[in-house]
């Protein structure tokens, strides 16, 4: 099994704080087609506009949640990618209004 087939997201050979001590096991392992579709939900949620707007929350942020539903079992692409905007809009919704 690869290095990348044992831990999502992998950001360096040291890996990040956070995702260290994130509330899931880093001894997770995923078959490679479940891999790419984790990736592949983080990608196309980066690349949206909507996630761009929202400048509250980190692609780090974004990939933990992402794992966090697939620790739960899912591995639907369109459900992953749906959960992970819905946590944007609730971040957003948290936050004080800049209009004010």
């Amino acid at each position: 099994m690869g290095r990348h087939s044992r831990f999502f997201p992998r950001l360096s050979s040291h890996g990040h704080v956070a995702v260290k001590h994130a509330p899931y096991s880093s001894a997770m392992s995923y078959e490679p087609t479940t891999i790419a579709t984790l990736r592949r939900a983080l990608d196309e949620v980066i690349r949206d506009s909507r996630f761009r707007q929202r400048k509250q929350a980190s692609v780090l942020e974004v990939a933990e949640h992402i794992l966090a539903q697939a620790a739960t079992g899912e591995r639907d692409l369109e459900r992953l990618k749906a959960s992970a905007f819905q946590k944007l809009i609730a971040s957003q919704a948290r936050l004080p209004s800049e209009a004010a």
